[in-house]
């Protein structure tokens, strides 16, 4: 979506803009590379989501914590690696995930700078809720 065209307010026009349809909530698509469509056993994601709204653009940031036993282990070759990661915009990043087995093991990151003064909106329940909410 081209912000330019909205009724956003100048200040956020810059920021990335996705469009859905507004009677369907809105989902992370989870995507998987080197498995196919395989997927580990025994692993659950717990997401925290905080909104920014005050600062010169509008950022959705989140935090996973995996727990579980991993199943499988699989690996990208350099060039793979590099093409990933070269896909990822920051804040977010690749390094070191620590899992509850004690493993560390390489996986996403989101940059502690990108929270700034953001609030944590999880207990709403999706950014929707808190919108309603607040």
């Amino acid at each position: 979506v081209d912000a330019s065209q909205t009724a956003y307010p100048p200040a956020w026009r810059d920021a990335q803009v996705y469009q859905w349809p507004t009677d369907q909530p809105f989902q992370l698509e989870e995507k998987i590379r080197g498995m196919g469509a395989q997927r580990p056993e025994g692993l659950r994601i717990d997401r925290t989501l905080w909104l920014d709204v005050e600062g010169p653009a509008p950022l959705l940031t989140y935090r996973d914590r995996v727990t579980g036993n991993r199943q499988q282990v699989w690996r990208l070759d350099a060039a793979a690696f590099g093409a990933f990661c070269r896909e990822v915009p920051p804040p977010l990043g690749i390094g070191n995930v620590a899992l509850a087995d004690g493993a560390v093991v390489k996986g996403f990151i989101c940059e502690p700078w990108a929270l700034g003064g953001a609030e944590d909106i999880t207990r709403f329940g999706g950014w929707r809720r808190y919108l309603g909410g607040s």
